[in-house]
């Protein structure tokens, strides 16, 4: 079993270190310089090199498709789920002019028998409004992403210097 509890933990550590010295103890400041150090010696041994031009455009290019897809995408999803929506709200309505009329006919089976179909159109209502919150965020969130884009500028510079 994984023990999350840090302070519970802290005070094992502490009583394992008091009952034997021995007990390797960790520095996480230390290790986190010793680990910056190293990444700083390999990143000085083999430095980044530059992409060409057009694999560079090429990249952005696709990002920005994707990002364009995606939005477009979400968004198409979004409107299926609110007519997804939509749709059974109007099967509820019809379900329950259907019990009302059957109520004024005093058909009681034909009443409970739609009480039963309401009950499970009101499920199908609540799961379909809850995923039409999430498609319409993640809708948003596409959006936001294409907006935020920062790749335009480097992409005319780019354009430029291939000459397309």
């Amino acid at each position: 079993m994984l023990n999350t509890d840090i302070t519970r933990m802290s005070f094992v550590a502490t009583a394992l270190r008091e009952s034997d010295p021995n007990l390797m103890v960790v520095d996480f400041t230390q290790h986190e310089k010793t680990a910056k150090a190293v990444r700083d010696a390999r990143e000085l041994a083999n430095p980044p090199k530059p992409l060409p031009a057009q694999v560079e455009y090429n990249r952005l290019l696709h990002r920005l498709y994707n990002l364009t897809e995606d939005a477009k995408n979400t968004d198409i999803y979004a409107n299926n789920q609110a007519g997804n929506v939509k749709g059974i709200e109007e099967r509820l309505d019809n379900q329950l002019k259907k019990k009302k009329t059957a109520a004024a006919n005093g058909n009681l089976r034909g009443e409970r028998y739609l009480e039963y179909g309401i009950g499970q159109l009101e499920t199908e209502l609540f799961e379909a409004k809850k995923e039409l919150k999430r498609a319409t965020n993640n809708s948003a969130f596409a959006a936001r992403a294409l907006k935020e884009f920062d790749g335009h500028p480097r992409l005319k510079e780019l354009k430029k210097e291939l000459a397309l």
